[in-house]
């Protein structure tokens, strides 16, 4: 156990150039965006199956889009009047 530290650095380099070489060869591959869509349904379906998607607001999150709605409709209703020109 005494070249502990060098196994470890062995280690590292060797995960770091995995990783790298992992990189090289999906940036060789290209954008799969099909795949993409798939696995983000997929896991979206795997968190509604749990009851985790879609996640309810809280309530400091609802006040503040309930908020942002009064003031999109106090706007338009400005702009509909003539007040902006």
């Amino acid at each position: 156990m005494q070249d502990t530290p060098a196994r470890i650095r062995q280690f590292v380099a060797g995960h770091r150039a995995a990783a790298a070489k992992q990189r090289e060869l999906m940036a060789a591959e290209g954008p799969k965006p099909e795949q993409a869509v798939a696995e983000c349904l997929s896991a979206l379906a795997a968190l509604e199956a749990k009851g985790l998607w879609p996640q309810p607001r809280d309530p400091v999150n609802e006040r503040e889009v309930v908020r942002v709605r009064a003031l999109w409709a106090k706007a338009k209703r400005e702009y509909r009047s003539g007040g902006n020109r």
